[in-house]
């Protein structure tokens, strides 16, 4: 049975969270989820399984799956990498709460999941940090291996763009534990997901917003000349969270539809239909 060394269990960690970190980013922020695009659903899933799998991996087979250091005397003790495996299973388990259960747990799974990825991202930049491809030889000769700083330049790369999205990160997480509805970016401790299809883009040139029974479409001028209002509800999602005091802007339903000929108590319902056409809702006047 051939023996997987330290050096290559490392790497396959490294590009598995790499992965993982990266998919989560794409899945959290929305300048990521822009520029995913169409492959959204694609992402979601590489980040789901592959999450659920290598938890799986690294908790049941620890040994073989986790690079422990070795023993061998290195100025890196077990605590080091202790702290990056307990780390790692905080992400790991509170990404399991994300999955299931009510509304008060993936609150709470939607902040830890957030904190345990921005300290996993900050040990990994002192991971790197402390790991510069360049020692110092016995002799006191200063050494540089090639192949070593070909992988950490590699590794280091992939990190910038993560430190990047932390301020963004961490504004959204600070507004959900204070119970703020508002930011520059998106809801506090939203988890978005899609039913199909990803985001579809629509440019404002195409744009228009059909209305069967009363009177003919709008396009975006039409709409953008609508008087607006601003209201603070408590946003509440069909499968179950709440974002407390989410401030919204926009145009009055209940008005725009009764200027336009809507007559509540003969035709109570309303049916939206989502751009591309497959994803519908209801809303009762009463």
């Amino acid at each position: 049975m051939a023996v997987v060394t330290f050096r290559k269990k490392h790497w396959r960690h490294v590009m598995v969270l790499g992965l993982l970190v990266l998919t989560g980013f794409a899945l959290f922020l929305s300048n990521w989820r822009r520029a995913v695009g169409p492959f959204f659903l694609e992402v979601q899933w590489v980040h789901t399984v592959g999450g659920i799998l290598y938890g799986v991996a690294i908790m049941g087979w620890s040994r073989a799956f986790f690079p422990w250091l070795p023993r061998d005397g290195r100025r890196f003790g077990p605590g080091y990498a202790r702290w990056g495996y307990f780390i790692l299973l905080m992400v790991l388990v509170s990404g399991l709460g994300l999955l299931a259960g009510p509304s008060p747990t993936r609150s709470l799974a939607t902040i830890l999941h957030g904190l345990s990825s921005a300290a996993l991202v900050v040990w990994a930049v002192w991971h790197l940090l402390t790991r510069l491809p360049i020692w110092k030889k016995p002799s006191g000769e200063w050494h540089l291996s090639r192949r070593r700083a070909l992988r950490w330049m590699v590794a280091a790369v992939v990190t910038v763009p993560v430190v990047g999205g932390m301020p963004t990160l961490m504004k959204m997480l600070s507004g959900r534990m204070a119970g703020k509805g508002r930011t520059s970016d998106a809801l506090p401790g939203f988890v978005p997901y899609t039913v199909v299809n990803g985001f579809p883009h629509i440019s404002r040139d195409q744009w228009q917003l059909s209305m069967h029974g009363l009177g003919a479409d709008l396009l975006w001028a039409d709409y953008a000349a609508l008087p607006r209002t601003i209201i603070t509800i408590n946003f509440r999602c069909v499968t179950g969270w709440v974002v407390p005091h989410v401030e919204f802007s926009g145009v009055d339903l209940e008005q725009f539809l009764t200027s336009r000929g809507w007559n509540p108590a003969t035709h109570p319902w309303v049916i939206f239909y989502s751009g591309d056409g497959v994803y519908t809702d209801t809303l009762n006047a009463e």
